[in-house]
C-alpha cells in the first residue's frame, strides 16, 4: 500500500479501481476507501521488482509492504538480528531510534511555518 501523498510526489500512474475496497485499519481516521492503485518499482540492494500497490490514506508511512508482497518474494523477518532476508540476502532494518528520527523530521517538514 502507498500513501496518497507519496503516490503524488512519486508521480505514480494511477489506476482507478472498478470495485473500491474499504480499509478499516492502518489509515488516518477510522475508515478509508481504496479507489486507486498503481504499479511501482521496489528496489533494495540487488533486489528489484515491479509491484502493484493500493493507494490509501496512510497516516504515518509512505508505504506498507503487506503479506502478499512478503509471500511473493519469500521475505523473512529476522527480529533476532534486526534484518530482513530477501532471496537469501540480508538487509539491515532501521533501529527504533532511526525510525523515531525519520518521523520527527517528517513532522517538522509538514508543520505549518510561521510567516515572518
Amino acid at each position: 500500500m502507498l500513501s496518497n501523498d507519496f503516490a503524488q510526489v512519486a508521480r505514480c500512474d494511477t489506476i482507478r479501481l472498478e470495485n473500491p475496497a474499504i480499509l478499516q485499519l492502518g489509515c488516518a481516521g477510522s475508515r478509508s476507501r481504496i479507489n486507486f492503485g498503481t504499479r511501482a518499482p521496489v528496489t533494495l540492494g540487488t533486489f528489484g521488482a515491479e509491484v502493484y500497490f493500493d493507494i490509501a490514506n496512510l497516516d504515518r508511512y509512505d508505504a506498507v509492504l503487506g503479506t502478499p508482497f512478503l509471500r511473493r518474494f519469500g521475505v523473512m523477518l529476522d527480529f533476532k538480528n534486526n534484518c530482513v532476508h530477501i532471496d537469501g540476502q540480508a538487509y539491515p532494518a532501521l533501529s527504533r531510534a532511526q525510525v523515531q528520527e525519520n518521523l520527527r523530521r517528517r513532522s517538522a517538514r509538514n508543520a505549518p511555518r510561521a510567516k515572518g
